[in-house]
């Protein structure tokens, strides 16, 4: 078959060459990819590396620079809140468990030469209950093309209902996958507790690998009292987990914090 037209390589067709073909179109082939690979990275003499970098901590537009022909997409969904603790009165204690990060993950290299501007949609921070499991993180998302690119936001940690256990343990928040990206969520510390012992421990909130969320730390209640959840920091952070000791009052788990969608654009 005649040698495919290609300027960049988005233009390539992968089908060819075809089994066929001799090999002398084969050689034509080669020079083809040679030119295409150039052409996509001018004057480039080591490793490609992004020209400007866009970050999206809250729902707006990305507008694509001039001349930028290609983006990797860093993103972060929001993070869960870390679980609520329910008092039961004297003799009791219980520790709710952390909230999970939003998805965290990369795409591969997206063509946007056809693309102008597109909406980021950035996940919320779920919000502690008192009392109650803590609220799932938003998701994060945004549409290039015909793509929808989502990272999930992370679980919320369960209630914890404090008993008279001499030890109790309470569930993190659930993990959750992405849709068209390779996303994976950080699960939050589970929560501790020990009646005879008067301690109750909240889980820590997850803390997304790339250095931009810190999770809710734990908190220990070692007398008589309530205290709520650490709110995470940074983006996508989980919340931590409230704890209660020998009293009838309840406490939320700590906010997780909003995600995120970083460009890497490359011209």
């Amino acid at each position: 078959m005649p040698l495919e037209s290609a300027t960049y390589i988005g233009d390539l067709n992968i089908a060819n060459p075809a089994g066929a073909d001799s090999k002398s179109q084969g050689d034509d082939h080669l020079r083809l990819i040679k030119s295409v690979l150039k052409n996509t990275f001018p004057s480039n003499v080591g490793v490609y590396a992004p020209l400007t970098i866009q970050l999206r901590t809250s729902t707006g537009t990305w507008t694509k620079p001039a001349g930028c022909r290609f983006v990797i997409m860093e993103g972060c969904g929001g993070g869960g809140a870390g679980g609520g603790v329910d008092g039961q009165g004297a003799g009791t204690a219980g520790g709710g468990g952390g909230g999970t990060t939003g998805a965290y993950g990369k795409t591969s290299l997206i063509d946007v030469t056809a693309i102008v501007s597109a909406t980021a949609t950035i996940g919320a921070g779920g919000t502690g209950v008192s009392g109650g499991a803590g609220n799932p993180g938003g998701d994060t998302s945004i549409t290039l093309g015909a793509t929808t690119y989502t990272w999930p936001g992370g679980g919320g940690a369960a209630q914890c209902i404090a008993t008279i256990s001499n030890g109790k343990m309470s569930f993190p928040g659930s993990p959750f996958g992405g849709t068209n990206v390779s996303a994976n969520c950080m699960l939050g510390g589970f929560g501790h507790s020990n009646a005879n012992d008067n301690v109750a421990i909240g889980g820590a909130g997850g803390r997304v690998p790339n250095g931009m969320s810190g999770g809710g730390y734990p908190v220990i209640q070692t007398s008589a009292g309530v205290t709520a959840g650490t709110v995470a920091t940074g983006n996508g952070g989980g919340g931590g987990g409230a704890v209660a000791v020998d009293t009838a009052s309840n406490a939320a788990g700590g906010a997780g914090t909003a995600g995120f969608i970083k460009f890497w654009e490359f011209y």
